[in-house]
């Protein structure tokens, strides 16, 4: 499995690797760029701070954060009221999305699990 169909697989299923609160979510996901010597989110926070209009010397965690904030009010609701699962969900779809424009193609489908 390569990283963008890892990664795939993580933001399918987070609950599998422990990713169970928006802090978990970031914290792996730093620590996967990391090991891919800080690669995978090249360009992630300049990106985030672009849709922002502002925060260029925040950290790209505090960053997506914020827009998952901006993006759940616009469409009238709030992070807050959202379960941790949905709340995780939000913020690999602002990952996604940001790998997905910077590289010019969609990431992988997780693969399927069947029983039986």
């Amino acid at each position: 499995m390569d990283t963008r169909e890892r990664l795939a697989h993580v933001m399918a299923r987070p609950s599998a690797y422990g990713l169970t609160t928006f802090e978990k979510a970031t914290t792996f996901l730093f620590g996967f760029d990391s090991a891919l010597e800080f690669s995978l989110l090249d360009g992630f926070a300049d990106w985030l701070a672009d849709r922002l209009g502002e925060g260029r010397s925040l950290v790209w965690s505090r960053l997506a954060h914020d827009l998952a904030v901006a993006r759940e009010m616009q469409a009238g609701g709030s992070l807050d009221e959202l379960a941790p699962e949905e709340r995780i969900g939000k913020f690999f779809g602002i990952v996604r999305e940001f790998l997905e424009q910077r590289d010019g193609r969609p990431l992988p489908a997780p693969p399927t699990v069947s029983i039986g």
